[in-house]
């Protein structure tokens, strides 16, 4: 596969690196892909509107996080999959935590990529060596993020200023600028045409939606009886629910794939591997991916004699946890042993020194009593109830929204039926400049900034400040 260099743009963080595609490739398409050529298609079909997740943005640190439990591929499972992988999508395309002007995710500084980790951590309970497959599942969705503005936004018929008003309200102003100023290079413009070009190559592509290769596969081997080949994959994932191919490519290669598997040996199976009946079809897997599996699972994973770097790190880490989970048992299982062998001790000379005394001893226990006090979160101390205070957007913290008044910041106080936690306050919101802002934490009929409009809402500390007049 042939590649172009990077390129960057002088005193900006902006690098680039494109793929282009051999013209006798095959391409399988993974679910939930996204890419800028056929985000122009998908723009014009009705949704549900932007995906915000923000019963989870509000839900206090202090509550309890989502359990997301991963497969033996290093793929994210079960009930919470959806709401974890979501969720992510939302960070993508928060220009805050995922910078839109940085254009190759491997230039995304380590201490961004932290940020990020902490924030799914504080919402999500995660299994040891989750990180990899977390930060490049953000890094996928923050590509097709921008695939879609540019279809949607950008015009290269037009000057950057003319555009630089016209952008989704999730977007950061400066970093669109960067971001037009990038789009609008002449080399970048004819790597864009070559990429459209080998997209419209593209004839295949699968009818799962949103379902993952690891839960379309958990779901054929509870079928099957036995774990799925690649085969078996492809034809669920390419065809409608009675078994007929999308177009006649998908049924020529499904053709194909089927007579490669009558031809095996009476008794044996088509397991995944390096020369399976789907490599003789579609060709060798490329470094850093296997087809019909998903992010993160690489050749060397499957059949290799050496797992990838990532997968390493995982089981180094999930090792890690279960030998620090055994070490803190053991350790609880010490103390109590201690505390036993010195309550014995206490006891049998309590004993030896009432029988020595001949006379009954009695102790008393002294008790004490102390009032909690609930200190004011950091940066709280000079907000006071019943000030008049600004409040500022979750995605553009610049951006004021309302004012209001300050009722309190008890994390005890009910708000819209859930306490407030540390770190929140109560405000009765009394002016409302930016109306279609969505709460991060809406309760019945309010779900947006104007909705609140003489009602009292639940907001972040850190996006709260004085008005001044």
């Amino acid at each position: 596969m042939a590649r172009t260099k990077r390129q960057k743009i002088t005193g900006n963080t902006l690098v680039d690196q494109h793929e282009d595609i051999a013209e006798n490739q095959i391409h399988i398409e993974e679910p939930n892909s996204t890419d800028e050529e056929n985000a122009d298609e998908n723009s014009q079909r009705k949704t549900r509107g932007p995906t915000y997740m923000t019963e989870i943005w509000g839900k206090p640190s202090s509550c309890h996080r989502y359990k997301v439990r991963f497969d033996k591929d290093g793929e994210p499972v079960g009930k919470n999959k959806s709401k974890f992988t979501e969720f992510l999508g939302t960070i993508a395309r928060n220009g805050k935590y995922a910078p839109l002007d940085v254009t190759d995710w491997r230039e995304m500084t380590n201490d961004k990529k932290q940020d990020m980790l902490v924030l799914v951590k504080e919402k999500f309970r995660l299994s040891p060596g989750a990180d990899f497959w977390t930060l490049k599942s953000i890094g996928k969705k923050w590509r097709n993020w921008k695939s879609a503005l540019k279809a949607k936004y950008y015009n290269p018929n037009e000057s950057i200023e003319s555009q630089i008003n016209n952008r989704d309200q999730r977007i950061l102003k400066d970093q669109w600028r960067n971001l037009l100023a990038y789009w609008s290079l002449e080399e970048t413009k004819n790597t864009s045409e070559k990429n459209k070009m080998s997209r419209a190559k593209k004839t295949m592509n699968h009818k799962t939606g949103k379902k993952s290769y690891a839960q379309i596969r958990k779901k054929l081997m509870k079928k099957l009886g036995h774990l799925p080949s690649r085969v078996d994959m492809f034809e669920h994932c390419y065809t409608d629910s009675n078994g007929n191919p999308g177009n006649d490519d998908v049924a020529a290669t499904l053709q194909a794939l089927k007579e490669k598997v009558s031809q095996l040996p009476p008794g044996s199976n088509d397991d995944v591997g390096r020369n399976d009946a789907f490599a003789q079809v579609f060709g060798e897997d490329n470094n850093g991916r296997v087809r019909m599996y998903g992010l993160g699972v690489t050749p060397s994973d499957k059949w290799g004699n050496v797992p990838s770097r990532s997968t390493c790190q995982r089981i180094v880490m999930e090792q890690k946890a279960a030998i620090s989970k055994m070490e803190d048992k053991f350790a609880e299982q010490d103390q109590q042993l201690k505390d036993q062998a010195k309550e014995l001790a206490e006891l049998k000379a309590m004993v030896c020194q009432q029988q020595n005394s001949g006379s009954k001893t009695g102790g008393s226990i002294n008790s004490t009593s102390s009032n909690h006090v609930s200190k004011s979160p950091m940066g709280a101390r000079s907000l006071q109830e019943g000030d008049w205070v600004d409040i500022f957007s979750l995605f553009d913290p610049t951006k004021c929204l309302a004012i209001g008044r300050l009722q309190g910041i008890d994390p005890s106080k009910v708000v819209g039926g859930q306490p407030l936690g540390p770190c929140w306050c109560e405000i009765l919101v009394q002016i409302v400049m930016e109306r279609n802002e969505q709460l991060i934490r809406p309760y019945g009929l309010l779900q947006t900034i104007e909705d609140a409009l003489g009602a009292p809402i639940a907001w972040p500390l850190k996006l709260v400040k004085i008005h001044e007049d």
